[in-house]
């Protein structure tokens, strides 16, 4: 039913349109191509709740380490985040269900970490979203050029996330994005 929201919001179609937009008018959220009070009311609760998403923690390759260690990006995320980040992130290999959970993000407007240039070398923007793990601040943060495959998400914090919550590979952790 996302790729149908998202032709509504966007006028772009995905694949699946007509199935999801049938799902959608027998639900009482759509009539025709416009979304009916309804709509506008569910998709509104998809844009204001918390977003849960759960996996194993993987290590990472350190390239989250390099990055939040220039200031370009910390001084962003202390700007726009209110935090300084720790320099490394935590990655989580989302479960099937959360893997398809993070699409909801695409109903949220991200806090955009811009791209700047230093040294003659371009770095790229970032997409950060609020968030919370095991009640300690964070935020998702997604790069707009990424090597990492869509069901893995880095997770940045003032915090040093593995230390301070005992947390190693293979264990199970959960991501409250608001």
């Amino acid at each position: 039913m996302l790729a149908a929201l998202y032709y509504l919001l966007n006028g772009e179609p995905c694949k699946a349109l007509e199935e999801d937009l049938k799902k959608l008018r027998s639900l009482g959220l759509v009539s025709g191509k416009e979304l009916t009070p309804k709509g506008r009311e569910v998709l509104q609760q998809l844009m204001t709740k918390p977003i849960f998403l759960k996996g194993k923690v993987v290590s990472g390759d350190g390239e989250g380490r390099y990055y939040l260690s220039l200031e370009g990006y910390r001084r962003q995320v202390r700007e726009k985040l209110g935090f300084d980040p720790y320099p490394g992130t935590l990655n989580v290999l989302l479960d099937p269900p959360s893997a398809e959970a993070k699409s909801l993000l695409t109903f949220r407007k991200p806090i955009v970490l811009k791209g700047f240039t230093m040294d003659g070398k371009k770095f790229g923007e970032v997409l950060a979203y609020p968030a919370r793990v095991r009640g300690l601040e964070a935020a998702l943060i997604i790069p707009v050029k990424t090597h990492h495959p869509p069901e893995i998400i880095e997770v940045i914090s003032p915090y040093e996330l593995r230390r301070e919550l005992g947390l190693k590979d293979g264990d199970v952790v959960e991501v409250m994005v608001y």
